[in-house]
Parts: C-alpha cells; sequence; structure tokens
C-alpha cells in the first residue's frame, strides 16, 4: 500500500513538480486553511507532519506547491512561503512523515526518589498507585544524584522529562513543554505520640518561621511551588504567615530544649527542608538529628499520594499517618475524631457546596489544631523534542506512553 501511494503520488506530480525525495511515507492530509506561511491541518492530520521534511499540495492533478515543513506542533505546520491557494476544498495535501515507533520508551529523571520508591519507581509517578504496572515497560525512571546532572540531560534531550519539585521552562520555541502535577505531596507531619510534641507546637512553630524566599538556596537556586494548603490555589494565604518571633514563643511554650528533636525524611530532596528546619532549631539552641525510620521520630517529611479530585483520601493518609498510637495522644482526641467525622460526611454529602465546606474544615483542623503541613507538589514535565510527538499525559494526569510516538529519522534527514 506504501509502495503504490508513492507510485500516485509521482504520476500526480509529474506535470512541473519540483523533484521531491520519495523515502519514508507518504500519506495525504486534509488542510483546513492557509493563512500566513501556516498550514492548517484537520484534527488528528497534524500527528503526521514533522519538521524537516517535505510536503505538496495538490490541485487536480497540478502541483501548485511543493517545499519544507520548518517547524510543526499541534495543528499547524509553518512552511516556507505559499502563494495564494486555490480554493482549499479543491486541493489535497501529501506530507512525507517519518516511520514511527509506538512502543517508544519515555526516561523520566528525578533526583528526589527515596530508597524505598526507588525500587518500584513507576507507581511515584501515578499517585503511586497499583495503576502503572502496565507502565513498567515503557516508563524508564532514571535516577541522578544530584539535580544540576539531571538538568544538563534534560535540557540537552539525554531524558525525555523529569519528576520535580522545581520549575522547568525552555525558551526554544521548536520544543514544547507539557506538565502534570505528580499524584502526590510533600508534607510535614508531626508525630503523634512524641512526647515533646504533645500539642503540636513544634511543627506549627517551625511552620511559622519557615520562609519560603530560601527555596532558591535550598533547591540548587531554581524556582519550587509550595503549598499552603490543598482545598485552595496555591497562592492561597499561609495558615501561619511567616513570623520567627511568633514561631519562637510558640516553640518555647512547652518543648524541652535539653530533649532531642528528631526528623525523618526519606529522600534527598526532603533532606534539603529537613536540614532547614535543623537550622532553625539550632539557631534557638535545640539539640536536633535526622533520623533513619519513622518510628524514631519527632516528625517527618513524607510524600503523601494527593489527588486533587479525592482530597478525602488525601486527608486520610494524612490522618493515618499521624493517628494515635498510645495513650499519650489522648489530648489529641478531639480533634482526630472531628476531623475523622468530618471526612465521613464528606464522603456521603450529596451536596457539593458542603462536601467542600467539611474538607476545608478538616483541613482547618489538620493544619492549625495537628500541625500536619502541605510544602509542595512535585511536578512531572515532559519535553515533547521534535522526534517525539502524541499524547503525553491521560485524562488522569499519569503519563499515557501508549499514546507516545517517537520519529526514526529517514537518512539522516527530518527531525533530529
Amino acid at each position: 500500500m506504501k509502495q503504490l501511494l508513492s507510485i500516485i503520488l509521482l504520476i500526480l506530480l509529474s506535470s512541473s513538480a519540483p523533484a521531491v525525495d520519495t523515502d519514508g511515507v507518504w500519506v495525504p492530509c486534509k488542510i483546513l486553511q492557509c493563512k500566513l506561511n501556516r498550514l492548517y491541518f484537520d484534527v488528528g492530520e497534524e500527528s503526521r507532519v514533522f519538521a524537516g521534511y517535505r510536503a505538496v499540495v495538490i490541485h487536480k492533478k497540478d502541483t501548485v506547491w511543493s517545499g519544507v515543513i520548518e517547524r510543526a506542533f499541534e495543528g499547524v505546520a509553518i512552511s516556507e512561503p505559499i502563494a495564494k491557494l486555490p480554493e482549499i476544498k479543491s486541493v489535497s495535501a501529501f506530507v512525507q512523515t517519518a516511520p514511527v515507533d509506538s512502543h517508544a520508551v519515555l526516561i523520566i529523571g528525578t533526583a528526589m526518589m527515596p530508597p524505598a520508591t526507588n525500587a518500584q519507581p513507576v507507581r511515584a509517578l501515578d499517585g503511586m498507585s497499583a495503576r502503572t504496572k502496565g507502565l513498567v515497560d515503557s516508563v524508564i525512571i532514571r535516577d541522578y544524584a544530584d539535580n544540576q546532572s539531571m538538568q544538563v540531560d534534560f535540557q540537552t534531550g539525554k531524558i525525555d522529562g523529569v519528576l520535580t519539585c522545581q520549575a522547568e521552562s525552555f525558551s526554544d520555541p521548536t520544543v514544547r513543554v507539557e506538565s502534570t502535577p505528580a499524584n502526590f505531596v510533600a508534607a510535614m507531619i508531626p508525630k503523634a505520640s512524641s512526647a515533646i510534641n504533645r500539642r503540636m507546637l513544634l511543627t506549627s512553630s517551625l511552620i511559622a518561621r519557615f520562609d519560603t524566599s530560601i527555596a532558591r538556596g535550598l533547591f540548587d537556586g531554581s524556582d519550587i511551588r509550595y503549598l499552603s494548603r490543598l482545598s485552595a490555589s496555591p497562592d492561597s494565604a499561609r495558615w501561619y504567615a511567616f513570623d520567627p518571633e511568633r514561631g519562637r514563643r510558640m516553640l518555647r511554650q512547652e518543648v524541652d530544649r535539653s530533649a532531642e528533636i528528631r526528623i525523618y525524611a526519606p529522600s534527598r530532596e526532603l533532606r534539603k527542608i529537613a536540614g532547614y528546619f535543623a537550622d532553625l532549631l539550632a539557631r534557638d539552641q535545640y539539640k536536633s538529628r535526622l533520623v533513619e525510620s519513622w518510628e524514631e521520630c519527632d516528625f517527618s517529611l513524607a510524600f503523601i499520594p494527593a489527588d486533587p479530585r479525592d482530597l478525602q483520601a488525601t486527608y486520610q493518609a494524612i490522618l493515618r499517618r499521624l493517628g494515635p498510637e498510645s495513650s499519650a495522644v489522648v489530648e489529641l482526641g478531639p480533634s482526630l475524631r472531628e476531623v475523622s467525622a468530618l471526612l465521613q460526611n464528606a464522603g456521603v454529602a450529596k451536596d457539593s457546596l458542603q462536601q467542600q465546606h467539611d474538607l476545608q474544615t478538616a483541613e482547618q483542623i489538620l493544619i492549625s489544631d495537628l500541625g500536619c503541613y502541605p510544602l509542595f507538589r512535585p511536578r512531572v514535565y515532559f519535553v515533547s523534542h521534535r522526534e517525539i510527538r502524541g499524547s503525553i499525559f491521560n485524562a488522569d494526569g499519569g503519563i499515557d506512553p501508549a499514546g507516545l510516538m517517537r520519529v526514526r529519522p529517514i537518512n539522516g534527514s527530518g527531525p533530529r
């Protein structure tokens, strides 16, 4: 069929047509319009059009234009200058398309995965759930010891994307950047049974003293997207505004300076934040250290599964991590029970406004009374260079390599 199409195309181009490289595959594409040197293709047709490949426009049996596609992106191909075409309905286009690999493998880099997650790395890209079993052969997670080397590979195209808490951008107009929030958030969660953190003043005081402007220093000089709460926009006001003096007063209400405050952070990125909190404590003569397990800590920095469409599940996950372990948490009982009741009510509420109110109230108690704070939500950034086309993310925000096409260059020409 491909050979027949090439033969038909050559016949159509035989009169007054310039020489056309017949290597590769030629396919017909429907043109919607031609405007300002742009050929606009029908929905779905643009997936066959790639920069660097030839195209011809035919009216009846005559070639009215032949040239090279300079740039291609969704729905549009920017080409060499095109003279006024006959009525669009009367012309047809053939484009030299590239062979594609519909089973292409995505390479995602990250410098933030904890060791336990690296054992099953793909889970972290889809809410740490079992829904990604089918992606294991299509997504490769490349673990980096530092963010800078990962960024070099990302910017030079050695990897297709990154999982990071930093903001990514490209100035190259030929590169399309797509991103989706990871289905988990980094959060600070106190341990309810910790003797030195009975009223959760430890974590609340640290948040009051947490200057988010230091993010650039903690994350290799790059921007980072902080969260103050999950039930509102990322730009919402913090529950505890930056107020170091207030934080110190809160810390001294109950915490014994002779006690050692233990912090658990399971990944390199989280340990950067943990180190900053430890430094805050040291400034007020509190001893602190990082520990290797959640069982040893007074509070932890952890990744919590989070789906923006299912905040109830997120708060339940925080509640389970916070949950009572001994009689030492009796004082927290009313708040814990209230959050649990609000989440149950939200689960059965038929009125969306009532459900939203219950969830926001539950989050307020988790933050203001129980000291649980979302810190930031990582994102998956995928950079679509010219050799990669297709739908990267599915409707659920997960990576969908099934819709991916990786272009194979033809005889050294075409996309790079």
